[in-house]
């Protein structure tokens, strides 16, 4: 019989299988997930937040619904990764951004998860730009300012939450990703939704 964690890595690999990295077609999907709970893992033993790392993109970007999330892995589990999945009937970038900040500060569980979300996401986006430079920027659906301000946000609502060295790391992160940085960018910055609770 499976574990939590061996379960969810098998549901993440069923569902994430024809699914790769953006911008590289080597980089299989679930590579992402995975590398983010071997970050939380280095930071706590709960499998809850263990497995919810693993499965945090399932509903997002899969077939994977939320009724057989609960039934698979209960309702701790099923609620972390709801909370971890932007809402993609809302087209407007900085719109789903920002709804979606505000509901993982109703679930600071959650929130913290998102937190390695983001790292790992920013160690493979920073070597992304070492080899292929700003252009890598073009991937994405927003611009690299917004974007670079959108991670900003997730350190600032979680800096007093996360062990100091994740907090040293993120930021440190956030510094190298400047370089490829356009701060003179003139673009609708998104608010700083920590600040306003």
């Amino acid at each position: 019989m499976k574990n939590i964690i061996q379960k969810a890595i098998c549901t993440a690999l069923h569902y994430h299988a024809d699914q790769f990295r953006k911008g590289d077609i080597l980089i299989p999907a679930a590579m992402h997930p995975l590398y983010t709970a071997i970050l939380i893992s280095h930071n706590t033993s709960d499998e809850d937040f263990i497995a919810a790392a693993i499965l945090h993109d399932t509903l997002e970007d899969t077939e994977y619904t939320l009724e057989q999330l609960q039934r698979d892995f209960g309702d701790t589990i099923a609620e972390y990764v709801s909370v971890l999945s932007e809402n993609k009937m809302i087209f407007d970038w900085v719109t789903r951004k920002n709804e979606y900040i505000d509901r993982m500060l109703k679930n600071r569980e959650a929130y913290s998860i998102k937190v390695f979300d983001c790292l790992a996401n920013m160690l493979e986006l920073y070597d992304e730009l070492k080899k292929h430079g700003n252009s890598f920027w073009d991937k994405f659906n927003a611009p690299k300012a917004l974007k670079h301000q959108y991670f900003n946000v997730v350190l600032k609502d979680n800096m007093e939450m996360m062990p100091k060295e994740i907090i040293k790391k993120y930021a440190e992160l956030l510094k190298d990703l400047e370089y490829f940085v356009d701060n003179n960018q003139v673009i609708a910055l998104l608010p700083d939704k920590g600040s306003e609770k």
